[in-house]
């Protein structure tokens, strides 16, 4: 029963999301590392597609009584949730490095705020389960 409780769909998403963004701060801090760096590409982590197609493939439903009050979610996806990448942008500078330092940082301010609270609401939800656990 503890299995089925910690293996539940909103918890495997919140775990995806921890995971993504702790390697989007990677690809960022890499990033920063390599601002001056001649010849090196902005590295990006896009996970949120994959991780509602995850959704979409089984994850987290809402229970309805009748099929036209919400649509069908997104299908498709390939499962992998942190894939990074080369963003596609170009460089104006002469040795060919795109990282551009303010948008690093503004980045990864966001991804940290996101990344707090999203281990806030784990945290909740683990303490709601403990306390559960508690009275049983």
């Amino acid at each position: 029963m503890l299995t089925r409780l910690l293996d539940s769909p909103a918890l495997q998403m919140l775990r995806g999301a921890l995971d993504g963004l702790a390697l989007r701060q990677e690809a960022i801090s890499n990033n920063i590392a390599n601002v001056d760096t001649v010849g090196y590409q902005r590295q990006t982590v896009n996970f949120e597609n994959e991780l509602k197609a995850a959704l979409g493939r089984g994850g987290a439903r809402l229970a309805t009584s009748d099929q036209r009050h919400f649509g069908q979610a997104a299908r498709g996806g390939s499962g992998v949730i942190g894939q990074s990448g080369e963003d596609g942008t170009f460089s104006i500078r002469n040795d060919v490095n795109n990282v551009d330092i303010d948008r690093e940082m503004t980045d990864l301010v966001d991804t940290t705020l996101k990344y707090q609270v999203l281990a806030q609401t784990t945290a909740g939800r683990l303490r709601t389960l403990g306390t559960i656990i508690d009275r049983a």
